[in-house]
């Protein structure tokens, strides 16, 4: 299977193309990290589903690879509510860490300060 003609397929294209809609809040660094990764999970099921059974055309190979996964909507539900997650545990994380430094840093001062 040709991986350039197997992705012009007009329903892998259309699954591509929803899927990226649907991630359009997300950074475009991670919009496009997250794409590539699903492409590369798309690519490897169609192999596997062309080596373990007799496809007729790759429109029936493209059919049956997108079956098996997630519509772009669920899918970009779970990537988004994903990053939210990270995004928040990050967040904490740096919040923290400054309040930390800031401790540190006034703590000294206030050391200091002492006649």
């Amino acid at each position: 299977m040709d991986k350039k003609q197997f992705f012009s397929i007009g329903s892998v294209r259309s699954y591509l193309d929803d899927l990226n809609k649907n991630l359009q809040s997300l950074p475009l660094e991670e919009r496009n990290k997250y794409l590539a990764e699903i492409k590369a999970d798309i690519h490897a099921s169609a192999l596997d589903i062309e080596e373990n059974n007799k496809i007729e055309s790759e429109e029936v190979l493209a059919k049956e690879t997108l079956q098996s996964f997630m519509s772009p909507e669920n899918l970009a539900d779970e990537i988004l509510n994903e990053h939210k997650n990270d995004f928040a545990d990050n967040h904490k994380a740096n919040k923290s860490t400054a309040q930390l430094f800031t401790g540190f840093s006034v703590g000294g001062l206030g050391a200091l300060s002492v006649p």
